[in-house]
């Protein structure tokens, strides 16, 4: 008998889905990710090796307290012992363990927006701001050292992580169009200037030597000296959210909701633009010459070189609102509306995805932390924290069988796993086709469409589970019966191990 045409489909997809191109680093330097996007250049790029597969280590939920809107807008940041922090739309700034425990939280005056992506220092402060236009200065155990209030108030919110070049002083704009420099000692005001009319939106400020450079909503991209003069600005035509990534050779990429995305160097001159169909909020991912990654609204995702050739162009599902993260094996981590989560190979395979369910607004965009974990901040009924991380050595072993070979009136068809899975708590779905006569059924529906049985094996977890019990009252089921067994990672494409067969005579 031919084999059927899933376990064929699935085959044919495993095969697809491998492979891994490497990518040399960038040559920018940073810690582990002490601010928005790692570094003052805000890369998108880490050093650390991230993970193959979505392997759920860690989930934290974090209950709401009375916010209108729940969740992360904000993405985390990471001291040197691997400690998260990020604010919530509950009003609440919090600190996140690598185990996954709540360190402590700390309530502020409102919305802890996109202002809430921390910057951390120097000398080990946590700087961030919020909708209310307040800017607060904390220690890394939650205790408050200062703020500052914007001149706007609330109509003078903070949707921008501060960034530093850990000289001392901290840069952001406000939703009223100005820029500000602060002492991170105090949050003393060394200037304050009106840059625009509009808002510096989700736009941070990327640091180059002596230079400042912001997008605005007015569709501009500024230059400001750190003396805090303006020098020099580039229209593009629609509004800048996206944080302008600073390459190795001095030049500055940006997105725009017009679509376009555009390089300018450092005096603000046009290298080259791409178009997309959708507005391109998110910003880039860089990790060299060969390595410029950014998506669109319309889900379209494509990797440039620095001097504007396409190396790929595809598509993947949901809004692309949170920046893609790049790790130091080249491989790049998405996080698309409602909630889809990808990770592809530097050649632009999908490696593997999932879907969270009831989550929306991916605006929390994924990092690496120092130990390689790959976070994602989202959540919708409340704020939520997850962590995956490379799976131990070994893969689940699955072997099916049946009970018995000869079945008869009076007695059940059993087509059962034995598994043992030496590595991580694994959530597998196991499709079960049927083949009898000329048909091929999917169990437990007995129909055409595919359907599965859906089992989460802890890590360390040896057993057998049955997947087929049908009792035989009467000589109607009597035939010779083939099980086929595919066990796949819920919501991608993943088969981890070979189909199991078995054959069964009832009569």
């Amino acid at each position: 008998m031919a084999a059927p045409r899933n376990i064929v489909i699935f085959t044919i997809l495993a095969l697809i889905i491998t492979g891994l191109a490497s990518l040399g680093p960038a040559q920018t330097t940073h810690t582990f990710c002490p601010q928005f996007r790692y570094d003052a250049h805000h890369t998108g790029y880490s050093e650390q090796v991230g993970p193959s597969e979505l392997n759920l280590a860690m989930e934290l939920d974090i209950p709401p307290v009375g916010g209108f809107i729940e969740g992360f807008f904000a993405t985390p940041s990471f001291d040197k012992n691997g400690n998260l922090y990020a604010g919530s739309m509950d009003n609440y700034f919090y600190s996140v363990s690598p185990l996954g425990s709540l360190r402590w939280s700390y309530q502020t005056t409102g919305i802890v927006g996109t202002g809430g992506s921390p910057l951390i220092t120097s000398n080990e402060r946590l700087i961030f701001g919020n909708d209310n236009g307040k800017l607060y200065c904390l220690d890394l155990d939650g205790g408050f050292i200062w703020s500052y209030s914007t001149t706007g108030g609330d109509a003078a919110a903070i949707f921008n992580g501060p960034s530093s070049s850990f000289d001392g002083n901290v840069y952001f704009g406000d939703n009223a169009g100005v820029l500000y420099s602060l002492r991170e000692s105090d949050g003393s005001v060394n200037w304050s200037i009106q840059l625009t009319a509009e808002s510096i939106y989700t736009s941070s400020v990327t640091i180059d030597g002596d230079m400042l450079y912001v997008g605005a909503t007015d569709g501009y991209l500024y230059a400001i000296s750190k003396a805090g003069v303006p020098t020099w600005s580039y229209n593009a035509g629609g509004e800048i959210h996206a944080t302008p990534v600073l390459t190795d050779d001095g030049d500055l990429l940006f997105g725009s909701t017009n679509g376009s995305f555009t390089c300018v160097d450092r005096q603000g001159l046009l290298q080259w633009s791409d178009t997309f169909e959708g507005p391109v909020t998110a910003s880039a991912a860089y990790a060299g010459e060969d390595s410029v990654v950014v998506g669109d609204e319309n889900a379209a995702i494509r990797k440039y070189r620095t001097d504007g050739s396409l190396v790929w162009s595809g598509a993947l599902v949901g809004a692309i609102k949170a920046s893609p993260v790049i790790d130091s094996d080249g491989k790049i981590y998405v996080y698309s509306e409602p909630g889809n989560i990808y990770i592809m190979g530097s050649d632009g395979y999908v490696l593997d995805w999932t879907t969270r369910d009831g989550y929306w607004k991916a605006g929390s965009s994924p990092v690496i932390g120092p130990d390689g974990t790959l976070y994602i901040c989202t959540g919708k009924d409340m704020s939520q924290v997850l962590g995956f991380r490379a799976p131990g050595s070994g893969l689940p072993s699955i072997d099916g069988f049946a009970e018995d070979a000869d079945v008869t009136i009076g007695e059940s068809l059993k087509y059962s796993v034995s598994f043992s899975n030496p590595s991580r708590r694994l959530t597998v779905d196991f499709y079960v086709a049927v083949a009898f006569g000329n048909s091929l059924l999917f169990y437990p529906n007995w129909t055409t469409d595919w359907n599965y049985t859906r089992l989460t094996l802890d890590a360390g977890a040896s057993g057998t589970v049955t997947l087929v019990d049908i009792p035989i009252a009467d000589g109607s089921l009597a035939a010779d019966y083939t099980f086929y067994a595919a066990p796949m990672v819920p919501n991608t494409l993943i088969n981890f191990t070979n189909t199991s067969v078995a054959n069964v005579t009832v009569h």
